[in-house]
């Protein structure tokens, strides 16, 4: 631990000393352009960092949260390269904390909480938010709308408000990226022009080269544009909505380059907080504008479970999510299944369950959880606790499986099992010889990773049953939009989860879009089901599949990457390479970490950027 924090103090020290001599604008639009370049490009291979976004993110809160000295120095590619370097040791350094020291005594329960809390610690704090805008509008719209006047009496500011000024900020930059582009254009043509009039002999060479000639002032009009790019006038933003309205949003959002108390990458970080730079007193920069809108989506979150309204607004919340999990899955199912919402196993309203969905002779039972997925902590056996705990918590995977085995069980032990509404009205009896088939789905608000992704990580279930499929629900959506778009049938989609739940083991990833991904490249799971691979490890690039797709679908182009095929391992011969035998442990140090665990933690890591278009 020591020398992790050692390394770690010293790294963030270098990089506070870089930055404290950089211009502000110089190296906050730096992040902009690297994150718009993102959008058709490999930010990853431009970069050389391991999980771009939330490592950028990080420099703009060290930015922002660190006085600029008057002495500056170049921010030029040696300048840009040693940030890069610094940013990847201190992301690196985090993963020291979960390798022995030499005094480790390895023992199972220490390999468990490292192979659980590691995986977990690094995608939860390298990850940004996997989502497209029009998912997280809908979220906001369904989950906090309702709230609208209890978030104006706390905030000065409402929900609608908000998102107004969002919509408003976007179409502004989209507006200028729109003029820019036509000046530019103009610019071409003027220059174009005076060029033939000057070989004709229409101008002479000194009107040509003249400050006042309409390829000049086209230039000038060019940059004048150029200039306004991630740029908000507060005062333009005065004239469209209230003052003081405009006036609590930049206090909620926006942030001025000063001296705060933010150091180290795992902290809460400020910029992700308040993603507007305020340049001066009339200007805000924007880097992103999803950016924003993460950060409306966790300042209303955070309202809400500070309010009075808290308890009521957590119903409303898991109510939203249920109610959005059968829109989703209507998907794919359509009209020929029945779906029954919120069904209990007795006419006095006891054993719950979600969602039960009959289609043909298919069973569905579906539990949704909406809870937020708690921060692990850095100790990796604190962390595997809570990260333990978390899981078998009332809002946790542990119990969403455990309702759907429950639910089977009953179904299977007798011919006819009676489903009723709150009233304890039948809705509808399943009869046992009716149905081949049942799939327990535990669907998550939150990402939960690879304890998600593999629940034999953590789930405790009966032997002879098989695994339940697990996914988030804008996941769940992005998937199903894949699946219908590329013409696959529910069958196919049944197809995926049986084998899924065969696989299950064996899936190492922390995102389902890049094993769905795979599926829907191949169509088929066949050469993983031939494979003697004891894990397979898949890349983040195997999701670039669902971008080609939104992007498709939207008529914006896309410049897609060759997918990788799936990292296939035989887990136990590398641990015996790796670590040696039980009798003769290595006392692996960290700083020789074999080729396979760097190429593993590499791909691990490497989440957030390379997702690249879902940030959109």
């Amino acid at each position: 631990m020591q020398e992790f924090q050692k390394r770690l103090d010293e790294s963030i020290n270098k990089l506070t000393e870089i930055v404290s001599r950089c211009n502000t604008e110089e190296l906050i639009g730096y992040i902009a352009v690297s994150i718009l370049a993102s959008s058709n490009g490999d930010l990853i291979g431009q970069s050389g960092l391991s999980s771009p976004l939330k490592q950028y993110l990080y420099l703009g809160g060290l930015t922002l949260s660190t006085a600029q000295l008057q002495e500056e120095i170049e921010f030029d590619e040696v300048t840009i390269s040693k940030i890069n370097d610094l940013l990847e040791d201190i992301v690196y350094s985090h993963s020291l904390l979960f390798f022995p020291s030499e005094d480790t005594e390895i023992t199972d329960s220490w390999r468990k909480a490292r192979q659980v809390s590691m995986p977990v610690f690094l995608n939860y704090f390298n990850t940004a938010p996997l989502n497209y805008s029009n998912q997280l509008l809908e979220r906001i719209d369904r989950w906090f709308m309702q709230y609208d006047a209890v978030v104006k009496d706390i905030c000065s500011i409402s929900v609608k408000e908000m998102i107004e000024i969002y919509h408003h900020i976007e179409r502004s930059l989209q507006d200028i990226v729109f003029d820019t582009s036509n000046s530019e254009d103009n610019f071409i043509q003027q220059l174009e022009s005076q060029i033939k009039d000057v070989e004709q002999g229409n101008i002479s060479f000194e009107e040509f080269m003249s400050p006042s000639s309409p390829a000049a002032q086209a230039a000038l009009d060019m940059y004048e544009q150029s200039s306004k790019f991630n740029q908000i006038s507060i005062s333009e933003l005065k004239k469209v909505f209230d003052n003081d309205v405009i006036d609590k949003f930049v206090e909620n959002f926006s942030l001025v380059r000063e001296q705060r108390e933010f150091k180290y990458y795992t902290q809460e970080n400020p910029f992700e907080n308040a993603p507007l730079w305020k340049k001066s007193e009339d200007t805000l920069y924007c880097v992103h504008p999803k950016l924003l809108l993460n950060a409306i989506f966790n300042f209303l979150y955070k309202t809400m479970e500070k309010s009075q309204q808290k308890e009521n607004w957590y119903k409303h919340r898991d109510k939203q999510a249920e109610d959005q999990t059968i829109n989703i899955l209507k998907k794919i199912f359509g009209e020929n299944a029945e779906y029954f919402p919120s069904v209990f196993e007795t006419a006095k309203s006891q054993n719950e369950h979600d969602l039960v969905i009959r289609y043909g002779d298919k069973l569905f039972i579906v539990e949704v959880k909406a809870s937020k997925f708690k921060e692990p902590f850095r100790d990796p056996d604190k962390a595997y606790n809570r990260i333990r705990n978390d899981f078998r918590s009332e809002g946790g995977l542990q119990k969403a499986a455990d309702q759907g085995y429950k639910l089977k069980k009953l179904i299977l032990s007798q011919d006819e099992t009676n489903l009723y509404n709150q009233n304890g009205d039948i809705i509808t009896v399943v009869n046992r010889d009716t149905i081949q088939e049942i799939f327990i789905f535990c669907i998550t608000a939150e990402n939960t990773g690879i304890i998600g992704a593999n629940l034999s990580l953590l789930l405790q279930k009966e032997n002879n049953e098989p695994y339940p499929w697990s996914c988030n629900l804008f996941d769940l959506d992005t998937l199903l939009d894949g699946f219908v778009y590329k013409g696959l049938s529910s069958a196919q989609f049944i197809e995926y989860i049986r084998v899924r739940e065969k696989l299950h083991e064996r899936f190492l990833s922390s995102d389902e879009l890049e094993i769905a991904g795979y599926f829907l490249r191949y169509g088929n799971f066949n050469k993983l089901l031939e494979s003697k691979a004891t894990h397979y490890f898949f890349t983040p690039d195997m999701a670039n599949i669902f971008d080609e797709i939104y992007f498709e679908k939207n008529g914006i182009p896309f410049e897609s990457e060759e997918s990788s095929e799936p990292y296939m391992v035989d887990v136990r011969e590398k641990l015996i390479e790796i670590i040696g035998t039980t009798d003769n442990v290595v006392k692996t140090s960290a700083k020789k970490i074999s080729t396979w665990e760097k190429k593993k933690r590499k791909n691990k890591l490497a989440k957030s950027q390379r997702k690249k278009n879902r940030k959109r």
